[in-house]
């Protein structure tokens, strides 16, 4: 017979560490494949490329925060190692810069993304820098207020941009 106890042991199997482990190591291994593919691609396109940018960096910073990279004992985060800080919050920060970017030549707000993504690898040596002359605590705070903001007003602006023109529901899927 099938009880309670039985459905939690099939969940907490599911659920266990190392099978949330092994599923976030093959999502990041996807985004590499899938950064490096769009970076190939991008030859021809220039949004491929600033794309390949995004999933590339927050792929790398993702391994950096599920301690793919590090031993499972160490978290460097907690250890606030300035350089391995400057290094992730720049990716960090670059990846959420770039979306938006990327918003902005979707929307037609911008004519060539990848002009101003390489412009924004600037960022991470800034970020870098920064870490260096600020506490780790008052970084790490710092670092994610401003990606959630750049992330807030990314989805704001996209949200008031589209609903603010006029064009019609292109991708309605309600029967006419």
């Amino acid at each position: 017979m099938f009880s309670a106890n039985n459905l939690y042991d099939v969940i907490s199997s599911l659920f266990s560490e190392v099978n949330l482990f092994y599923a976030h190591a093959a999502g990041v291994g996807t985004g590499i494949v899938m950064a490096i593919t769009k970076l190939y691609t991008g030859r021809k396109d220039e949004f491929s490329k600033a794309y390949g940018t995004i999933l590339l960096s927050v792929s790398i910073f993702l391994m950096a925060n599920n301690r793919v990279i590090f031993p499972q004992q160490t978290d460097p985060r907690l250890l606030k190692d300035s350089l391995f800080l400057g290094i992730y919050f720049g990716l960090v920060l670059y990846a959420s810069a770039a979306v938006l970017v990327c918003m902005m030549f979707i929307l037609d707000r911008l004519q060539n993304p990848w002009y101003y993504c390489k412009r924004l690898t600037a960022i991470i040596p800034l970020a870098l820098t920064a870490a260096f002359f600020l506490p780790g605590t008052i970084y790490i705070c710092f670092c994610d207020s401003v990606a959630i903001l750049i992330t807030l007003y990314t989805s704001g602006w996209s949200i008031y941009k589209i609903r603010s023109s006029q064009k019609s529901n292109v991708f309605s899927t309600s029967p006419s």
